[in-house]
Order: structure tokens, then C-alpha cells, then sequence
């Protein structure tokens, strides 16, 4: 589960499940083009622009457009932010080429991340009183 964010002012550091981790420097940008089409894409199918999804995901404005552009450097840090909102998937941005043994571990804690992204929309939907037991049960029936 992710407990907090720290920021010592050199690194961003996550914590899961007790591992505290650093991502920052962590540079992903052979996957910036794919990235990038994500990004448009699920703007696109959310109506949003993007400073909503600037806000969305807790970075300024001018970031997300430098990322877009590719303009900056895509860190694990962005990543991480962009899975844990629920943009994208892992299996859709990572290419199973970690280039380093800490480049792994961030995937696997990413991973983590989504999972934490699908329980709280799960909660926003028992917030709004759906039924999620029955809609899972709707889809499906053998898995009790």
C-alpha cells in the first residue's frame, strides 16, 4: 500500500509497503514517444486539456506540456504519478526492457501503484452507493 510521499528537495521519494523508494533520477526516455500518445490519448477520450490533467495528476502545467513535447526528460518519477491517477497502465507504456536492476524494481512498484489506483475508484464508486460486489458478480458469476 503507498503510505506517503517524501520530498527531501533532491529526490522524490515513495514509499510502499514499508520500501522507500527514489525515482527522479530514474530516466525513461525510450519510452517518451509511447508516452506521450497515452497521455493524448487518454486526454482525449476524457475531454480533458492539459492543465485539468496537470491537476489531476499534481504537476504544473508547463511540466506536462514539456513531456508531451518531449522537451523534458521522462523520469520514473512522472511515470509513477501518471500510473497511480489511473492514465495508463504499466503493460501499456513499459517494454519489458528494464536497462537496470533498479529500473526493474521501479516497474514492479508501479505495478503496486495501479493496483492502488483501481481500490480508490472502487471507493468512489461505493461512495456513490453502486453495488460493485454485484456488478463484479454480474461479470463474473463463477468467480465466488
Amino acid at each position: 500500500m503507498l503510505d506517503k510521499r517524501y520530498n527531501n528537495g533532491l529526490n522524490s521519494l515513495h514509499k510502499i509497503n514499508g520500501k522507500v523508494f527514489s525515482v527522479r533520477r530514474l530516466v525513461l526516455d525510450r519510452l517518451q514517444t509511447k508516452f506521450a500518445s497515452l497521455v493524448e490519448r487518454y486526454m482525449d477520450e476524457n475531454g480533458l486539456n492539459q492543465g485539468e490533467l496537470a491537476n489531476q495528476i499534481g504537476i504544473q502545467r508547463t511540466h506536462l506540456n514539456l513531456l508531451l513535447s518531449g522537451k523534458r526528460q521522462l523520469s520514473a518519477y512522472y511515470v509513477f504519478n501518471f500510473i497511480r491517477c489511473g492514465v495508463f497502465k504499466v503493460d501499456q507504456l513499459y517494454d519489458g526492457k528494464s536497462e537496470t536492476a533498479r529500473e526493474k524494481d521501479f516497474w514492479s512498484t508501479a505495478r503496486e501503484a495501479e493496483n492502488i489506483a483501481l481500490l480508490s475508484r472502487i471507493a468512489k464508486l461505493r461512495e456513490k452507493g453502486i453495488d460493485v460486489n454485484g456488478l463484479l458478480d454480474m461479470i463474473d458469476p463463477d468467480s465466488k
